[in-house]
């Protein structure tokens, strides 16, 4: 039994992550004393102790606008930790996988991003995480870095159920319709990593979403349609669209994300399905959970 080292397990996609595994595969998730990805002094010897066989890195400081004034712990976990760990994949010849994020890009594109496409991030998010990216590669050529944009999932904290839960509580919404990009359901993404392990593709950069292009307004009012079908909110909250200049942050973000998957579908034999089809099948699973309960 293949021991793997899963980083982030509690968050939405390191659940995916474990529901998705063979029987085959021996998942360790270790809390943040066993292995503390915002100590990298430490986290050698942690990795040691552990002794895993593959890893996959789904962990990440994720608070976007909180990583502009939080910058050293977000380059802490996003950018020195990928790098220890790809370092310990190489010195120990084992297979990772480290996840990251469309925010590596600016956003002036108007066609989905390539894998070879010149990144450009606009905070200090995407950059810790492209900085990351770039570090772990350099220790360990060996290892898949696997970019990804607007997961949701039935778990945890998400745009999707953000959005369910203000629509069971307010007459109307507003959503930017000026942030345009691929949704991607976290389950498709836990089954590609798991299929890249499986496969083991050339080494480097690839994307993975769902097929599609959308604005967060569009998205959230597909949310609200397939939500209304299934009961899981008793009806389709109108959602006004508005530009983001009406939700001031602290962090910009990529007015444009699309990502091009073809590299991955191709390289890794990864099936990709559509962003409906991904949100039609996150919803099914709410409402059985909620059946259950």
């Amino acid at each position: 039994m293949l021991k793997t080292l899963l980083t982030g397990a509690s968050g939405q996609l390191g659940t995916c992550v474990r529901e998705m595994a063979k029987t085959s595969e021996s998942i360790v998730m270790p809390d943040s004393q066993t292995l503390d990805l915002s100590n990298t002094d430490n986290l050698k010897a942690q990795l040691e102790v552990i002794a895993p066989q593959q890893i996959i890195n789904c962990a990440a400081y994720t608070n976007v606008d909180k990583a502009e004034t939080d910058t050293d712990q977000a380059r802490r976990i996003n950018t020195e930790a990928p790098a220890v760990l790809a370092k310990y994949a190489l010195e120990h010849s084992i297979p990772m996988v480290h996840i990251s994020t469309d925010f590596v890009f600016d956003g002036q594109k108007s066609t989905p991003y390539k894998t070879t496409d010149a990144t450009c991030p606009i905070n200090a998010y995407g950059k810790t995480k492209l900085e990351g990216d770039q570090k772990a590669l350099l220790e360990n050529p060996n290892i898949w870095v696997i970019r990804t944009s607007w997961t949701y999932s039935e778990h945890g904290s998400n745009f999707v159920l953000r959005i369910l839960e203000l629509a069971s509580k307010h007459d109307s919404l507003s959503v930017v319709t000026d942030q345009v990009g691929s949704p991607c359901y976290a389950r498709n993404l836990a089954t590609a990593i798991w299929k890249v392990l499986e496969v083991q593709p050339n080494s480097g950069i690839y994307h993975f979403a769902d097929i599609g292009e959308i604005s967060r307004r569009d998205f959230a009012l597909a949310a609200i349609e397939e939500a209304s079908k299934s009961h899981l909110i008793d009806r389709c909250t109108p959602v006004k669209g508005v530009s983001s200049s009406h939700f001031p942050s602290p962090a910009a973000r990529p007015a444009y994300s699309v990502l091009d998957s073809s590299l991955i579908e191709n390289e890794a034999n990864v099936t990709l399905t559509d962003w409906r089809t991904g949100l039609q099948n996150m919803i099914c699973r709410l409402a059985a959970q909620k059946a259950i309960h």
